[in-house]
This record gives structure tokens, sequence and C-alpha cells, in this order.
């Protein structure tokens, strides 16, 4: 034996025993540092799935126990606990899946534990086929994206975040998508809190002022924690507008023209100093959000909550020329660099959505995503986030940002192509060029956010599929393709119930499983030469369809 071998075989007894004592996070390094010295043990990965099982990490548990599995198709132990871990993240047709995978693993004819494990994970796979009946049939959907979702015994993201906290902390994890839905859905649960406490009598109406505050901070962290729970929130809402916009005494131009609002703030200051006009230019300026945000969202009117959003970084932006020279305690938090990049975010989002090629609008330009996504991008990595900002802050001022503005650029490079389909070989070499550019924005969006957030795994998937349409080689569209899968269950773990999923996402990352599979039997019947540097594309990102009979790739199976 090698002192490789030696040392691979003690950090594995080292784990095994921190295992026994259900000391996980210790078990996790010793077979971690083992899997450093051996990445091609499936024992090892297994134990490690076990270990992070203990600890409630499911979507590690996964990653871990699909490796081992890899590594060994026949590991009858890696499979059921891949099938726990699918449980955890509450992906029961996966689950039953492995449960399947396992007892078909279990030597046959066996001994009298060997059945009673068959007899064991029988009922296991039973039940996850119950549980896949009543939790993926598909009732999560609403068509209000991304107001509301309903559900009944679902974990969505920030329950799964919530309970995710005081490990990723313990074990000193900040880049996590935990930290930022988190802290985004605990402003939104303190807004409805507040919002609570709202009464009517009559015409009076009374209520504690700080709900617009909770509710736009939530929103501009990350939109999507955004619920609504009381379906009197409208109306309630509605109220509490108006009660906050009377104590702070926001002029009644709010709707005018950004100046004629502007020149009343102007007058407020002169009247009562920054006490007045900070509380009336803020109130208005989170109306102004709001009212954007659930325009847009509940009505899709995209093109009303621009008008919205450009409303208030009109108003933000005469305020820092306005007071430039004011301390930030005195003309309030709106008008710093991260509220400010956090309200253009929302803007370029409802931008994206309210450009329509059909409806050619002058105020809203293919080429004017460009712009305001080139802006953004230049803006955030000029004033990056302070030095000490808590982690979840940090990701949703900084990388979040940087991610959405580089994933509008490739929106754009794509509708470029896609809008003006080439004819010319030139035309064809240009629109190939712009479907690789727009492949490398969107993978450098995903980059920005941590791997266990959808949104990783989604803008992964959004160049994976401009790489199809181009009709890239297998051979830089299956590391790709795969690289997605291995990353999924670690954002799925919290994701699984978000409202991408429920409308849609889910079934086209099950879309790439397939294909996966597709590819490997047509290579294992022959159809497709091993290390082919061919184009296979799967029908939904079908290169004929941008360069019709010149696309020379297999497209179907």
């Amino acid at each position: 034996m090698t002192t490789k071998e030696q040392t691979i075989l003690e950090l594995k007894s080292k784990g095994n025993a921190y295992f026994v004592e259900k000391n996980y996070n210790e078990a996790v390094k010793a077979y971690s540092d083992a899997l450093a010295l051996d990445d091609s043990n499936a024992v090892l990965f297994c134990n490690r799935a076990a270990s992070y099982l203990g600890l409630e990490q499911f979507g590690r548990a996964a990653q871990d126990a699909t490796r081992a599995t890899e590594l060994d198709p026949k590991y009858t132990k890696a499979w059921s606990r891949l099938a726990s871990a699918y449980h955890g993240i509450q992906e029961y047709g996966r689950s039953a899946s492995a449960w399947k995978q396992a007892i078909a693993s279990i030597p046959s004819p066996g001994t009298a534990a060997n059945d009673k494990m068959r007899r064991d994970y029988t009922n296991n796979l039973k039940a996850e086929e119950r549980l896949s009946r009543t939790h993926e049939r598909g009732d999560i959907a609403s068509t209000m994206q991304p107001i509301e979702i309903r559900y009944v015994g679902k974990l969505l993201p920030w329950q799964r975040a919530r309970a995710m906290l005081p490990w990723l902390k313990e074990q000193n994890i900040e880049d996590s998508s935990a930290y930022v839905i988190a802290g985004a859905a605990e402003d939104l649960s303190d807004g409805h809190e507040l919002l609570s406490k709202q009464k009517t009598g009559g015409i009076l109406i009374t209520g504690i002022r700080g709900v617009l505050e909770c509710i736009t901070n939530a929103v501009i962290m990350d939109q999507r924690c955004f619920a609504i729970r009381d379906p009197q929130f409208l109306q309630s809402i509605d109220k509490q507008i108006l009660l906050e916009r009377n104590e702070t005494h926001v002029p009644e131009s709010l709707l005018s023209e950004p100046s004629t609002f502007t020149n009343d703030i102007r007058d407020l200051h002169a009247k009562g100093g920054h006490d007045v006009s900070r509380l009336a230019i803020t109130t208005g300026v989170r109306i102004l959000i709001i009212r954007g945000f659930l325009t847009a969202g509940l009505t899709g009117d995209y093109s009303a909550g621009v008008d919205m959003y450009q409303k208030a970084l009109d108003i933000l932006e005469w305020g820092r020329q306005e007071w430039a020279d004011v301390p930030k305690e005195e003309r309030g938090v709106i008008f710093e660099d991260t509220f400010i990049r956090g309200v253009r975010s929302l803007h370029l989002d409802a931008y994206m959505k309210a450009w329509n090629p059909d409806q050619p609008s002058p105020k809203i330009t293919l080429e004017g995503v460009l712009e305001l996504s080139t802006a953004q991008i230049e803006e955030t990595r000029a004033h990056p986030v302070a030095e000490g900002a808590t982690p979840g802050f940090r990701l949703a001022f900084g990388d979040y940002i940087e991610g959405n503005a580089l994933s509008a650029q490739a929106f754009y490079w794509t509708k470029v192509v896609t809008e003006n389909k080439p004819k010319t070989s030139e035309e064809r070499a240009k629109a190939h060029a712009n479907l690789i550019k727009a492949s490398k924005l969107y993978s450098q969006a995903a980059d920005k956010y941590p791997k266990d957030d959808e949104d990783h795994c989604i803008h992964k998937k959004y160049a994976l599929d401009r790489l199809f349409l181009a009709g890239a080689p297998l051979s830089i569209t299956m590391p790709l393709l795969k690289s997605i899968l291995r990353d999924l269950p670690l954002c799925q773990a919290i994701w699984r119930w978000s409202a991408n999923n429920a409308q849609g996402m889910y079934d086209q990352f099950k879309q790439l499983e397939e294909f996966r599979d597709a590819v490997q039997e047509a290579m294992d019947a022959g159809h497709i030469p091993p290390n082919s540097e061919g184009g296979v594309s799967p029908p939904w990102a079908d290169p004929v369809t941008v360069f019709g009979k010149e696309a020379m790739v297999q497209s179907h199976f």
C-alpha cells in the first residue's frame, strides 16, 4: 500500500468515526480531505453524502450521491442516499427514480437482509410516487408572475434559506443565495406584519408607517421573495400608501412630470428643511417603486412599470445633484449608490419584458436594453459594495446587479440574431458570432450568482441554448450540459418551489436530462461517432429556426 493510499484509508476511517458520533461537519472535512487525494472513490462520495444528509444539506448530498452512482452504477447504498437527498429537496419524482435504481441494484437471489432491504425500498418507492402525484402536478403555478404562488406542503425558497443559514454561517460559507432571499423575505415579512396593524373606520385610516420602506427594500434586494399572503393585500397597500403619503406630506404632483414634483419638494425644503423634504421625497420614491412593481407584476403592463421606475430614477438623480454635499443621514438612504442601482435593476428587468418587436415603441427599444445594461455594469464596477457589508447585501447589490445586466446584454445579442434572420453567408457568419457572444455573456452572468441560486443554472442553460442555436459541437455543449445537471441539486435545495420552476423552468431542466440520455443512446447505437465534433441540437434550440437549410446539424433522434 502506497503512502497516499494509507492516508486515504486513515482519513476515511477518521470520517467514519466522526459519522458514528454524529459529528457530521468533521466527517465531511475528513472525507473531503480524502477526496482531494482520490476523486474517483465512490465510497468516499457516498459517505460524504450520508454526512450531508445528517446535516440536512440535501443539495450537497444529492451531488455526492450522484457522483457515487456515476462511479459505481450498481452501488445500492449510493442510490438509496440519492433517493433520500431528493426527498429532502422535495424532488419526489427523482427520488422515486433513485429508489427504483436502488431496488434494481440489490443482488438477486439475495440474503434475508437483502430481501428486507428490497421490501423497505419498495415501500419507500411507493411513498415517493404518492408524494410525486400530490406535489408535482403543477398546482403551484399562478398566472400572476412573479407575484402570487399557491402552495400546500411545499417549502418555498425563503423557508429553505432560513433553515440553511445557521449551518452556512457556522461553516463561514458566504457565497450562497440563502443570505439574499432570506434577507429579502425578512424585510417583506416585516412589511406584512406592519401592514396587519392597519385599521379602517369610515374614512379614517390608522396604521404604522414603515410598510413602504420594508416592502421596497425587499423587492429591491430580491424581487423573487414577493408573495401575497392576504387576499385583501391590494386594498390594504392602497390605503397604506395614502396613509404614509399624507403623514409625510408627499406633494400631489408625484405622478406628474418629475420636474413639477421636484419643484414642490424644493418648496417643502425651503419651509421645513431636510426633516420635511427627506420624508416626502423618500416616501414618494418608494410609492413609485411599489406601484411600478405591482403594475408590471399583476397586470403584465411592463411599459407602465418602466414609466414608474423611470420617474423614481429621475427624482433620485435630481436629489443627488440638489443635495450633493449633504450628509447621508440628512438626505436619506435612497440616494445611496446601492439603492439606486437596485431600482435600475428593476427598471431594466421591466424594460426587457416591455420590449415587443410586434409593437414597436420609441420609448422601449432593443438598443435601449443594451444601453441600460452597459451603463449598469459600468456603474456597478466603478462603485463596488463597501467592504464589511453582509454577504446578502454584497451579493444583492453587487454581483446580482451585474449578473442581471450581463443577462440583458446577452438578451440583446440573441434578439439581434433571431429578429434579423441571416440570408447571406456574411450575415450567417455574423449571426453565428453573435450567438457565441450571447452564450459567453450568459455564462458570465451565471458566474455572478452562487451555485445554489437558480439563476446560476438558468443562465448556464441560456448559454447552452445559444450554443445549440449556433450548431456548436458536442465536445462543447455536452460538458456544459453536464455541469448544469451537476449544479442543479444544489440550487433546487433552495429553489425547487420557485416561481420560475412553477412556470416552466423545472420542465426545461428535465428536457436537458432527456436530451443527454438521447445523445448517449445515439452514441451507444453508433448513430453518433465517439468524440464527435458534429453539432447535435435539441428541438427547442434548433439552428434551422435561425439559419434555415444552411444549418448543418443533427437536430432529432
